[in-house]
């Protein structure tokens, strides 16, 4: 609906209006103007009225004349310089396209006697430019310059015009374009048509929605819709209320307020107050006193400037416009900063901005934040400081990363390079063959889709290949490094590790160093080639080649081969039916399902398996784990195996060999088979299971254990004081650190309770005890055989222990008891005390001192008859201590008076030393005491030589 109401306040309607403060005759130059619902074009106040130029739905005739091969792109708000005759007044241009075999035609509504003038430019043929009136009359042309038509105009040149004044009648006219030549168009061609008035009237193209008010302070509503407002001349106020907006201030000093939409502000020729509101607004700045005020969240904002710009705060990105060298400034949020054809100095400020500097030579500088850099010049130079953010360029030229920069992404096809600086940067290369260096720190570079030369320089480099023909570079000693490659790959000198990525069958190999490499999705071929390398296939069915060194080889998912080759290898295959081959060396299996195969030849190592289901270990395997925590079993072969159970309740069968089971936590049965087996215990509820004649085998527990039938020996180990039993075969038993019990049982048992304070008793047979612990004691039985005791420490033998050997380097003391003893000293200095019983002593190479207490009132004190075997003679030598047998001796060390106590007397090679207690032959008579064997010596030459206590 078009509005043209005379006064000062005009109020539209809900439709979609057409609103001009002016009026027909009489002009009112101060209007307030509010649009009220729908799309509204809103103009401010007039000198002359309105003009209305716009299109209809058909075309064919001069009664619906329309424009159908109108371009919208090529409606004009600026004004024409070809308009020759009008320069400066407004004016509408619009170009044209024309249709084959019609004119074109255009519909114009003038104001009552106002005149106009059309204008073409641009044409490629001569041009007809007629004015037809609403009766189909032609009034106006410019062929010839008829003035009899009322027109004044010119044909020449391809660039017509027309003048044309209407009577004073409010009628539509139509202006009608057509070949000079022909009444249409034969062929396509185009023109620029442009309308003008005389007068500086209102001017409103319907085709674009504009709306021109040239003169007077206005007050402009757009209300609701998205509205058109146009201040033109004066002062004015343009409120764009609800809707996306177009607000053009117009030659003065304006204040555009967008409101609510996404609106764009253009304040024009002044010094303007431009507010967005809510919504992404832009604003177009061609005035250093333009000032453009944004809140907080009211949108993303566009400043489109041509002149030096700061922007404003809550304003998000800049663009300059033009071709003069002018700088564009950020605030604290993150911008994009666009320059245009000049040098520019863009600065991004506080943010994470996006810099782009256009064509010249320009300065970027970032500032704080993770910034963005665009480079098209090699003139722009970028700016960065330390610490002011991860940061990175996009360049379409070659390339050097500046200091402070991180990452460079090449962009466009052109064979360009690029190069980082000492940090951790990311070069990534376009789409055309690049060389990429990373200098100094970890990198990471890929080189995108063309044939690449990467350099990762020192560091922890990475690089990205996807190219066969790709080449990267390292030299000796810069760093770990790895490649990620989704195509055939062998790892190049000097670097360690190759991932595979993407969905294709692709393989990878190393080279002579430590490699990690790992396969992707689909089959792969991985070989490690020398080195002690790591191999993982990932999903797909995979061949893991160990080659040369200590390799481990990771099926994971999928049904894979692997191939230790020579060294001591770990294969694992993971999910899936695998085959394992370790090759030459000691190598390790992991086996996670039933129809894993593993492969050993003769002499190829001493192996092992760990396995979560039960297993039955290959030929030529020695070893056996199960893992996890199900209840699952493990069988030996024919070698000398070790099986060890998991925490489950296994039973561990050893066959063949001299095996070593070990069930670990849970209650399990082992059974050793044939040959000298080693046992584990340490749950009460293991059950271990020998028979007769299948050799000679030990127990090792921490546990209280009674050996099993068909079992010898037991070793106990941990720190707590429990015991063990042994049964009717000759057992060995050894205690802990703790304080343990150990019973021998029947057979000729051998118990040794360790340091604790152990209690020993070794029941029926001939046993051997061993003390190292003064608390330790022993317990044997009348008639439970002829025993002995090997200790390091001082002792007594036991009642019913016959024999006592003395060990370890201390002068330790040795008794005996009432048994007949044998008593044997270490090599120190060592006391023995056979006590009562025919005693027999060596004592070792030390000087050593036999001694005889009184136990009784007989000859001898109650000693037996004892002999000594190693008695040395010789200057303080071994020694005789009767001290405490001799009554009423006064200490005289002659030979008269220690003759009347002890006499010695040849017999033989052995000498006898006889004992007279009280020297006078009356109570007690000379009694053998004890045998010297193998020695030459009289009573003067123990005297002499010191041998004697007395």
């Amino acid at each position: 609906m078009a509005i043209i109401v005379i006064g000062d306040t005009i109020n539209g309607t809900p439709e979609d209006d057409y609103i001009s403060g002016g009026a027909l005759i009489t002009l009112s130059p101060n209007n307030t103007i509010n649009g009220g619902d729908g799309n509204d074009i809103i103009l401010g106040d007039t000198s002359s009225g309105t003009a209305l130029l716009d299109k209809l739905a058909l075309n064919g005739s001069a009664l619906t004349a329309v424009n159908l091969g109108l371009n919208l792109d090529g409606w004009s708000l600026d004004e024409n310089p070809l308009v020759a005759d009008q320069a400066g007044i407004p004016h509408i241009s619009n170009y044209v396209e024309t249709t084959i075999g019609q004119a074109e035609f255009f519909r114009i509504t003038p104001l009552l006697g106002a005149a106009f003038t059309v204008d073409i430019d641009f044409s490629d043929q001569d041009l007809v430019v007629e004015i037809v009136d609403s009766f189909g009359n032609v009034v106006a042309t410019n062929d010839n310059a008829s003035s009899t038509l009322g027109g004044l105009g010119s044909s020449s040149n391809n660039d017509p015009y027309l003048t044309f004044t209407p009577p004073l009648i409010a009628l539509p006219y139509y202006i009608k374009v057509h070949p000079a030549d022909s009444p249409v168009f034969t062929s396509n061609s185009h023109f620029l048509l442009n309308v003008s008035y005389q007068n500086p009237l209102v001017l409103v193209n319907e085709l674009t929605g504009i709306v021109l008010s040239p003169v007077g302070n206005d007050v402009l509503n757009g209300g609701e819709g998205n509205d058109s407002l146009f201040g033109q001349g004066g002062a004015d106020t343009l409120n764009g209320g609800n809707g996306n907006d177009l607000l053009h201030g117009g030659s003065g000093d304006d204040t555009l307020n967008g409101n609510e939409g996404n609106d764009t502000l253009n304040g024009g020729l002044g010094a303007d107050s431009m507010s967005g509101g809510t919504g992404d607004d832009v604003y177009i700045v061609d005035n250093v006193g333009d000032v453009i005020v944004e809140q907080l969240d009211e949108g993303t904002d566009l400043v489109l400037s041509n002149l030096t710009h700061t922007l404003s705060a809550n304003v998000e990105n800049l663009t300059l416009t033009g071709s003069a060298n002018i700088n564009g400034t950020g605030n604290a949020l993150a911008n994009t900063i666009i320059g245009n054809t000049g040098n520019n100095i863009l600065t991004g400020g506080l943010g994470n901005d996006l810099l782009n500097g256009g064509a010249g030579a320009d300065v970027l500088i970032g500032g704080v934040g993770n910034d963005t850099y665009i480079i098209d010049n090699v003139g722009d130079v970028v700016t960065e400081q330390i610490g002011q953010g991860l940061d990175r360029v996009f360049s379409n030229i070659t390339y050097t990363l500046g200091a402070n920069l991180e990452s460079l992404i090449l962009y466009g096809t052109a064979n360009i390079d690029g190069t980082g600086n000492e940090l951790d940067n990311s070069i990534l290369g376009n789409i055309a063959n690049n060389i990429l260096i990373g200098g100094l720190g970890n990198d990471t570079i890929d080189g995108g889709a063309g044939v690449d030369s990467l350099f990762g320089g020192l560091g922890n480099d990475t690089y990205i290949v996807d190219n066969t023909n790709d080449g990267v570079f390292e030299s000796a000693n810069q760093g770990v490094d790895r490649v990620f490659a989704n195509v055939n790959y062998v790892l190049a000198d000097n670097v360690e590790n190759l991932i595979l990525y993407g969905n294709s069958n692709v393989d990878g190999t190393g080279n002579s160093l430590v490699n990690k490499i790992l396969g992707n999705i689909a089959d792969n071929i991985l070989d490690g080639a020398a080195g002690d390398d790591y191999l993982d296939g990932a999903a797909g069915n995979d061949i893991l080649l160990g080659g040369l060194g200590n390799d481990s080889l990771f099926g994971d998912l999928g049904n894979d081969s692997l191939v230790g080759g020579q060294g001591n290898d770990s294969l694992d295959g993971g999910v899936g039916t695998d085959i394992m081959t370790g090759g030459v060396g000691n190598d390790t299996y992991y086996v996670d399902q039933l129809n894993d195969v593993v492969i050993e030849q003769v002499n190829e190592g001493t192996d092992r398996i760990f396995s979560k289901v039960s297993l039955s270990l290959a030929a030529n395997v020695e070893d056996l784990i199960l893992a996890g925590t199900s209840n699952i079993n493990g069988t030996g072969n024919e070698l000398a195996n070790v099986l060890l159970g998991n925490a489950g309740i296994n039973i561990l069968a050893g066959g063949l060999g001299n095996d070593s089971l070990d069930g670990r936590e849970g209650a399990d049965t082992l059974l050793g088979g044939l040959g000298d087996d080693t046992y584990f215990v340490d749950n009460i509820g293991d059950v271990i299971t020998e028979l007769s004649n299948e050799g000679v085998d030990r127990v090792f527990s921490n546990v209280n254990y009674v050996l099993s039938a068909n079992v010898e020996n037991l070793i106990l180990f941990g720190t707590t004081n429990i015991s063990g039993t042994g049964n009717e075969l000759a057992n060995s038993l050894l205690g802990n650190s703790g304080n343990n019990l150990l019973i021998g049982g029947l057979g000729d048992d051998r118990l040794d309770g360790g340091i604790g304070a152990d209690t020993l008793v070794g029941g029926g047979g001939n046993d051997t005890y061993f003390i190292d612990n003064v608390a330790d004691s022993i317990t044997e039985l009348t008639g439970e055989g002829i025993d002995r005791v090997f200790s390091s420490v001082d002792y007594t033998l036991d009642s019913n222990v016959e024999n006592l050997v003395l060990t370890g380097s201390s002068n330790i003391l040795g008794n005996g008891n009432e048994l007949a003893n044998t008593l044997l000293g270490n090599g120190a200095n060592n006391v023995l005390d056979g006590k009562a019983g025919n005693d027999i002593y060596t004592a070792g190479t030390g000087v050593d001192t036999v001694i005889f207490h009184l136990l009784s009132n007989t000859a001898t004190g109650g000693n037996g008859t004892d002999t000594w075997t190693d008695f040395e003679v010789a200057l303080n030598a071994d020694k005789i201590d009767v001290s405490n047998l001799l009554i009423g001796f006064n200490g005289n060390q002659d030979l008269a008076t220690v003759d009347q106590f002890l006499s010695v007397v040849d017999n033989g090679n052995d000498v006898r030393v006889f004992l007279d207690r009280d020297g006078s032959g009356t109570s007690y008579s000379d009694s053998l005491l004890l045998t010297l064997k193998n020695v030459d010596i009289s009573l003067q030459m123990l005297l002499d030589n010191n041998q004697l206590v007395l």
